[in-house]
């Protein structure tokens, strides 16, 4: 072969080579390509934080970080019930009313989804007397770049009231039945009475829903499956509403919990009264709280706060420091009711600073 044929040749070769080369580093339909712009585009879209819009809610309250929505429970769901019963003047004014969402302002940098559990009687949203009850936290939550849920729930008695289990003592587990029943829905004991649609779980799921189909992203999954997933949220409770998102805490898990004004429950006489003095679902060894989620903080003028504090010692909350008290001086609400040592966990503006520590961070009180 002369050399200048030779010559040719290899060129053609390296040609045949390098276009083979370029169309397999192209890619084809059928092989992906590691290296293009969608595969190296791994990380998780930018949450894009945007309010609902207020035509969606029943009633709106504009505050200082946000504004407060309310959702009327039987909208949701037909089935749902506004007030305990109808037809008795103490039963149509407490308990129940109509679920609260609190919307922080547009531009929040947004840290997580709060679920807030008010206590015994008390309303998210009262419809008697067009009024969010519980402003103070709902904004503070709102500040702290939380979206909050204030669900309306089965709270007409007390777990610990003679309607319920201190007027049971002869029944196994009393509390852990009913705060179960009043959480899922579920049939667990006579004492109480709560259908599904009145049940925590189900009462979430159906404002979760409303809140998506109307446009709301939240910046967590909080249902999937139609399930709620207690694990990537925030929980929070006064006095019954503390107890609620403990047991939730212990049973499905939780993000972080915080106890206001809260927790103790009855214990009862089967097989025998504990000598803790504190209802069975504490003493469960079958699943443990984590407390390193969890905080509490309380008013020494509570009138229950010896009680809190050996509910405490049981969670080990005590040696661990997750606990904090205060001397809550007298005020009144905007109505001009004075507030207890009791409600002063969740409504004095006085105690925003220890709030914010116990809801809305991990860090342990100084």
């Amino acid at each position: 072969m002369h050399p200048s044929d030779f010559n040719n040749l290899m060129v053609k070769l390296f040609m045949v080579i390098s276009l083979t080369a370029t169309i397999s580093a192209c890619g084809s339909d059928d092989k992906p390509n590691n290296n293009n712009d969608a595969s190296q585009n791994t990380s998780e879209e930018t949450y894009i934080y945007r309010q609902l819009e207020k035509q969606f809610c029943h009633a709106v309250l504009d505050t200082t970080h946000g504004y407060l929505c309310a959702i009327r429970p039987s909208m949701l769901d037909s089935s749902a019930r506004d007030i305990f019963a109808a037809g008795s003047a103490p039963d149509e004014n407490f308990g129940f009313g109509y679920h609260a969402i609190a919307f922080p302002a547009a531009g929040t940098n947004i840290k997580g989804v709060y679920i807030h559990f008010t206590g015994s009687m008390g309303r998210a949203y009262d419809q008697n007397n067009d009024r969010f009850p519980s402003t103070v936290i709902l904004d503070e939550a709102m500040a702290a770049g939380f979206i909050t849920i204030q669900i309306a729930y089965h709270n007409r008695y007390s777990v610990n009231s003679p309607a319920e289990c201190q007027g049971a003592l002869d029944v196994d587990n009393c509390a852990g039945l009913v705060r179960r029943e009043k959480i899922t829905g579920e049939d667990q004991t006579p004492i109480v009475d709560v259908p599904v649609a009145d049940s925590i779980q189900q009462r979430l799921i159906h404002l979760i829903n409303y809140l998506q189909s109307n446009g709301f992203e939240f910046p967590v999954p909080v249902i999937s499956n139609n399930e709620l997933q207690w694990q990537n949220v925030y929980l929070g409770g006064h006095s019954q509403g503390a107890g609620h998102a403990l047991y939730i805490t212990k049973y499905w898990n939780s993000a972080h919990t915080c106890l206001l004004g809260g927790i103790i429950d009855v214990p009862d006489n089967v097989p025998e009264f504990p000598a803790e003095l504190i209802a069975d679902w504490f003493l469960d060894n079958r699943v443990t709280v984590d407390i390193t989620k969890v905080r509490a903080l309380l008013s020494t003028d509570d009138e229950f706060y010896p009680e809190f504090i050996r509910a405490y010692d049981v969670l080990k909350l005590i040696e661990d420091q997750h606990w904090q008290s205060f001397t809550a001086a007298a005020y009144f609400d905007q109505e001009g009711n004075t507030i207890s040592g009791h409600g002063a966990a969740v409504h004095d503006p006085a105690f925003a600073a220890q709030r914010n520590t116990a809801c809305f961070t991990t860090d342990l009180f100084n």
